[in-house]
């Protein structure tokens, strides 16, 4: 998924599959807030206050300037996202302030896409650009009562290694971590 160069002739068409890239400042922040609002709805459903089911898109572009965010992108259209963040010496949570640990958030699948690996695929590359940096520890947040998240991340290899309450949202978040190094995906 992550090159152009495995794109497959299809009625005379070079058909190219979905890209990872890194989100340019080009791309459109409305549009990729909105990808977000439409990931998070089913949170938002469920009555569960992710700040992605209702940030503003200036909110959107100050958060993710304060990392690396990569998109995928399929036929031309922005599907997926996930911001990767480096050590933050402001943070409120403690792994986040560790200089050898990364985070991610911002993490979304177009809901007709989901299924097809992209969200997966986001995350193995930003474990590995990770590691390619030196990190050696990722982690990342939750809301504690949205089970299905923490029991996919522990399927990934995270474990919970603390909670803590954010300041605008009603859930209590899990903190999950595990360590990098060697390639995946």
């Amino acid at each position: 998924m992550e090159t152009r160069e495995n794109g497959l002739r299809q009625g005379g068409k070079l058909k190219i599959g979905p890209v990872i890239r890194e989100f340019s400042s080009s791309d459109d922040g409305v549009a990729l807030t909105e990808l977000l609002h439409r990931a998070y709805a089913v949170r938002a459903a469920a009555g569960l206050k992710f700040t992605a089911t209702y940030q503003a898109p200036e909110h959107t572009l100050r958060r993710i300037s304060k990392g690396r965010c990569f998109v995928v992108e399929d036929d031309g259209k922005i599907v997926g996202t996930l911001c990767l963040f480096f050590p933050e010496s402001d943070s409120p949570v403690e792994f986040y302030r560790d200089p050898s640990t990364c985070h991610f958030g911002r993490y979304g699948v177009e809901p007709a896409c989901k299924g097809r690996g992209i969200g997966r695929a986001l995350h193995d590359h930003i474990v590995n650009h990770a590691a390619a940096l030196g990190g050696t520890r990722m982690a990342l947040d939750t809301a504690a009562p949205a089970a299905d998240l923490v029991a996919m991340y522990g399927r990934w290899g995270y474990a919970e290694a603390g909670r803590f309450q954010r300041g605008q949202v009603n859930d209590e978040s899990v903190i999950m971590a595990r360590g990098i190094g060697a390639r995946v995906g």
